[in-house]
């Protein structure tokens, strides 16, 4: 065949797409390019360049699109391998190192934008009597102490207040959990059920703090007062707004 540029048709294009799905390079190929492209960097015309261009997948989904559908069968079931894990956590790592962040902000603020709004179905959120084993608890609480304050990769420094660090922690989640099954996930003011419900203090959450001269997130867990169930009951979300500021 000779040599030069030859420009593929969008018809040939597709086609190489569909008949490449579910082939790999090998190992020997993966090392050569992973070889070539180490310590590439592109070059900020080639951002430009790349920004202005709309991707091929935009606005397709496995529903009205053949490849689409073909690709998400051939990842169904796939999971990455532990050593592939660590691979791409220690390149996150080192991503942070040089840039000072993971996700750059352009990237969180498309991740926040996507999630505003979304949040878990009742059924999905909370199941009704439904206990976690203890094993599995601990096997989670040992696994939260290896990413704990400056090991997380995500740690600023720590600037998350004190309420904040509370909030997060599994026994205020088990908390609301209680609160909602003591009110059968159903708002305790306007009475809808199979809504998105929050849990709402009677005695606010800061003043208890504040009273127990709280200081610690050990301390929070200890204090009996924070987890009495009595000082909470189930609203929707349009009802816990209005408590708000009051």
């Amino acid at each position: 065949m000779p040599s030069g540029l030859y420009l593929r048709t969008e018809e040939h294009i597709k086609h190489l797409r569909v008949v490449n799905i579910g082939r790999h390079h090998s190992s020997k190929t993966k090392a050569r390019i992973s070889e070539t492209l180490k310590g590439h960097q592109v070059s900020n015309e080639t951002k430009t360049k790349l920004s202005g261009l709309t991707p091929w997948n935009k606005g397709l989904t496995k529903e009205t699109n053949e490849l689409i559908r073909k690709m998400s069968e051939d990842k169904k079931g796939k999971k990455h391998s532990k050593a592939h894990r660590e691979k791409i956590s220690e390149k996150m790592q080192e991503r942070k190192a040089r840039d000072g962040y993971m996700n750059s902000p352009k990237a969180k603020e498309k991740i926040s934008r996507a999630n505003k709004g979304k949040h878990l179905s009742p059924k999905t959120e909370f199941k009704k009597n439904h206990k976690v084993p203890q094993e599995w608890r601990e096997i989670s609480r040992e696994s939260g102490k290896k990413f704990a304050g400056e090991k997380s990769p995500h740690w600023q420094g720590g600037k998350t207040s004190l309420a904040d660090r509370i909030r997060h922690s599994f026994k205020y989640r088990q908390w609301r959990s209680d609160v909602f099954t003591r009110d059968d996930f159903t708002c305790q003011d306007c009475g809808k059920r199979g809504v998105y419900v929050e849990a709402h203090h009677i005695e606010a959450f800061s003043d208890i703090i504040e009273f127990n001269d709280i200081k610690t997130r050990e301390q929070a867990i200890n204090c009996e007062e924070l987890w009495n169930i009595n000082n909470g009951f189930t609203l929707c979300k349009d009802c816990h707004n209005k408590t708000k500021g009051v």
